[in-house]
C-alpha cells in the first residue's frame, strides 16, 4: 500500500509539474503582444532567450517573423509599428507552444534555407547546414573547372531534403552545363520531403529508397559524381549535442555505433569504386575528428588525388576523391 501511494504522489507531482510548465506557456502566449510586429519580436526573443541565449533567441525571432510577414528582415524593420495581419498573428499562436519546447524553428516553419534557397523540412529530414554549403560549392566548381562538354551524372547516398542534389542542379543549369540527378535515401518520409523541393525547384531527380548495406556493386555505373553527407556523429557524443537537436532530428541520419564510427564511408567507398566511372568523384562530408581515419581508407591503387578540406571555420569536413582511370 505505501508502494502504491508512492507512486501515485510520483504521478500527482509529474502531473503539477506538468501544469505549472504549461500554464506558464499558456499564459506567455496570451500575454505577447500581437499589436505590432515590433512588439512580437520583443516578446518573442525574450520568451526564447533562457532557451538559447539572446543571439541565437533574436536569430530564431527574425526567422519566424521573416516567414511569418513574407518579407526580408531589413524591409521588416521599416514595418515595426505596423500590426500583422490577423491570420499572421493567430498562425504565431500556432507555433508558440512548439517554439517553446526548443523545436527547431525549421520545423515549425516548415522551412530552411540553404545556399540562398528556401526548401522545406520537417522532422523526417535533418536541417541542412553550412558546411554542406561548403560541400556542395565544392563539387560545383570541380565540376565547372573540367574541361569535359557532357551531361553529370551525379548521384547522392542519403539525400535526406535533397538540397544537394536539387542546389547542384540549379547551379549547374545557370551554368548551361547538363546534370543527370539522382538521389537515394532508407526513409521513405524523407525522400517525400526530396521530390517536394524538387518540384518547388523545377528540377527533375530520380529518387529511390535504399539501403546500402543491401545495394549491389550494380547497382549503378558510370556515374561521374557520388556525394554523401552520412551519419557520422559516435553515439557518445550525443549528450554534448544541443538539446533541439537530439530530441527532434532523425537519430538515424546523426548517429554512429562508437565501435565503428566509419561503418558508413567504408561501404560507400566499396559501392562508389563500381558506380563510378573512372576519372569520377567521390565527395564525402566528415565529422571534425575523422578526416585521417577516413582518408586513410582511400589507401588503395582504386582512387587518386585525395584531398581533405576544411571548412570556413578552420575543420576538416570534407574530401575529395578521383577514381583512378588505371587502378
Amino acid at each position: 500500500m505505501v508502494f502504491k501511494n508512492a507512486q501515485i504522489l510520483k504521478i500527482f507531482f509529474q502531473i503539477c509539474t506538468y501544469n505549472a510548465i504549461s500554464v506558464k506557456k499558456i499564459q506567455f502566449i496570451r500575454m505577447l503582444d500581437y499589436r505590432s510586429w515590433g512588439s512580437m519580436y520583443g516578446g518573442l526573443w525574450q520568451a526564447l532567450e533562457p532557451l538559447y541565449g539572446q543571439v541565437e533567441a533574436q536569430a530564431v525571432s527574425r526567422y519566424v517573423l521573416e516567414q511569418l510577414s513574407g518579407k526580408e528582415w531589413f524591409a521588416l524593420r521599416q514595418a515595426f509599428d505596423a500590426p500583422p495581419a490577423p491570420p499572421q498573428a493567430a498562425r504565431l499562436r500556432r507555433m508558440l507552444p512548439r517554439l517553446l519546447q526548443a523545436e527547431p524553428v525549421q520545423y515549425v516553419t516548415g522551412t530552411a534555407h540553404f545556399y540562398g534557397r528556401e526548401f522545406v523540412v520537417n522532422p523526417a529530414v535533418l536541417i541542412p547546414r553550412g558546411e554542406t554549403e561548403e560541400l556542395m560549392c565544392w563539387i560545383r566548381d570541380t565540376i565547372t573547372a573540367s574541361a569535359e562538354s557532357k551531361t553529370w551524372r551525379i548521384l547522392d547516398l542519403g539525400t535526406g531534403s535533397g538540397c544537394i542534389p536539387v542546389s547542384l542542379g540549379l547551379e549547374l543549369e545557370a551554368r548551361h552545363i547538363g546534370a543527370e540527378l539522382y538521389g537515394t535515401d532508407l526513409s521513405a518520409a524523407a525522400l517525400e520531403v526530396a521530390s517536394q523541393n524538387a518540384r518547388k525547384h523545377g528540377l527533375a531527380v530520380k529518387w529511390e529508397q535504399q539501403n546500402i548495406f543491401e545495394a549491389t556493386a550494380a547497382h549503378y555505373r558510370d556515374m561521374d559524381v557520388v556525394v554523401s553527407n552520412p551519419p557520422y556523429i559516435p553515439l557518445h557524443e550525443k549528450d554534448s549535442l544541443a538539446r533541439h537537436v537530439v530530441e527532434y532530428e532523425p537519430a538515424q541520419a546523426l548517429f554512429v555505433p562508437d565501435e565503428d564510427p566509419l561503418i558508413f564511408y567504408r561501404r560507400i567507398l566499396e559501392l562508389a569504386a563500381s558506380w563510378l566511372a573512372a576519372g569520377g568523384y567521390l565527395f564525402f562530408e566528415i565529422h571534425e575528428s575523422q578526416g585521417a581515419a577516413v582518408r586513410a581508407l582511400f589507401e588503395q591503387p582504386t582512387w587518386e588525388a585525395v584531398e581533405l578540406r576544411q571548412d570556413i571555420h578552420g575543420k576538416d569536413r570534407m574530401l575529395r576523391a578521383r577514381k583512378a582511370i588505371k587502378p
